[in-house]
């Protein structure tokens, strides 16, 4: 009863009660009626403040119509509307609209659907959002993401402070915390992973991984997965892919790496392809392939004028193409002539002028080998045979055995014609 009063003395002081009727009960006060003012004349603008007791106190406030609670304020200060049951400072029970589109959570904005006269299709969800003038279809979730938008659209910001600086950019996406955070007006960008394509300025690019493209200030079209790729790399057209590669790239470009930790030392070099794990080669290389297995070991290199190397090729003569140290097993092989000028024909032209045996023999005694026909020292010196010009030698030298055998079997021939008709002149006699 002392509550009662209590509680009707403060009315009766702030405000007045029309059309109502009041009830001193035992556990309160119960107002029956249509109309409970506060805070009228003298005091309208006073603060009306309502006290049911001591921090202690035990009394709970609902407002409810029949069997339909509207607010229900627990005795610990949670409040609930459309239930009984407080979880939470405040919890709603049913549907809800918020009439502008802004939600907030001690001052900072939560939930924001902009005008969609303007904003055709934009969503924010954090304090994101807070400067645009013509976006549209615009997504952020996150604090600070997108927080600077203007006029971009098509943007998609899941992360703290994820297109953070994105003003008229369109068509990017981060996922990640600080993902694309710096980027200002570039466009179709895509990052996935905490700082991926951090300072990125550049168009068109795709990074995925923690830290991924992180230094891009202006590089286009480079795509990088895994943590730490293309880290520092301000180039274009660079795709790497494994963790690592590419750490230390900075300007180069058009450079393909895959494998863990691979391709780390270039830093200026273009269009390099690495396959394998841990390979390191000079920060000026460019143009070169190589294959390595997960230790680094180069299994096949090409080098920048495109000659293949196969092993560990220390002598690399000028003039070839493919080297290969160990050997060679194969079931074919087929060489192929440049010209009809590379094979030996010539030696049955009437023109060729062949050696005597006794010039041959003579040539052999000085210079033990035959003419024609490289020293074993020429090809030390030379680094090896050339199989094309020794097949077109040794039929040259298997062409004028031919021309010999003739030349000898002509002879033969015409001794047993000297034979047969000395034979005949002796027996007629």
């Amino acid at each position: 009863m002392k509550q009662s009063l209590k509680l009707l003395a403060v009315l009766l002081f702030i405000g007045h009660i029309t059309n109502a009727q009041l009830t001193a009960a035992s556990n309160g006060l119960t107002v029956v009626g249509t109309t409970v003012k506060l805070g009228v004349t003298p005091l309208d603008n006073a603060r009306t403040t309502i006290d049911f007791g001591s921090s202690n106190s035990s009394s709970d406030l609902l407002i409810k119509k029949g069997t339909s609670n509207y607010l229900f304020i627990s005795n610990g200060g949670n409040s609930s509307l459309g239930s009984t049951s407080t979880p939470f400072k405040l919890s709603l029970y049913g549907t809800a609209s918020i009439s502008d589109r802004q939600m907030g959570i001690n001052g900072t904005q939560v939930l924001y659907l902009p005008d969609q006269s303007t904003f055709t299709g934009s969503l924010i969800v954090g304090d994101g959002f807070t400067s645009a003038t013509s976006a549209i279809y615009n997504t952020s979730v996150g604090i600070k993401a997108l927080r600077l938008i203007t006029s971009g659209s098509n943007n998609s910001a899941f992360g703290s402070q994820s297109l953070e600086l994105d003003t008229s950019g369109s068509a990017n996406s981060a996922f990640g915390r600080s993902a694309l955070a710096k980027v200002v007006s570039g466009n179709n960008n895509t990052a996935v992973g905490h700082q991926a394509l951090y300072n990125n300025t550049g168009s068109s690019n795709t990074a995925v991984g923690g830290g991924s493209l992180y230094t891009n200030t202006g590089g286009n079209w480079n795509t990088s997965v895994g943590m730490n790729a293309l880290l520092y790399s301000t180039g274009n057209y660079n795709v790497s892919i494994g963790g690592g590669t590419g750490l230390n790239l900075s300007t180069g470009s058009a450079n393909t790496f895959v494998g863990y930790n691979t391709g780390t030392g270039i830093t200026i070099g273009n269009n390099n392809t690495i396959i394998g794990a841990n390979v390191s080669v000079a920060s000026y290389a460019s143009g070169r392939v190589i294959i390595a297995d997960g230790v680094g070991n180069q299994r096949i290199y090409v080098d920048s004028n495109g000659v293949v190397l196969i092993g560990s090729v220390t002598n690399v003569p000028s003039g070839y193409k493919l080297l290969v140290t160990g050997g060679i097993l194969t079931e074919k092989v087929k060489a192929a002539l440049q010209s009809s000028s590379n094979w030996s024909d010539y030696v049955f032209d009437k023109e060729y002028k062949l050696k005597t045996l006794e010039e041959v023999e003579a040539y052999i005694n000085i210079n033990k080998h035959l003419p024609g026909i490289p020293s074993s020292e020429e090809l030390v010196k030379e680094g090896g045979i050339d199989m094309n010009q020794m097949f077109a030698k040794q039929m040259e030298k298997i062409e004028e055995l031919t021309l010999y055998l003739i030349k000898l079997k002509k002879e033969v021939d015409s001794l047993k014609q000297e034979k047969k008709e000395l034979k005949t002149t002796l027996t007629n006699k």
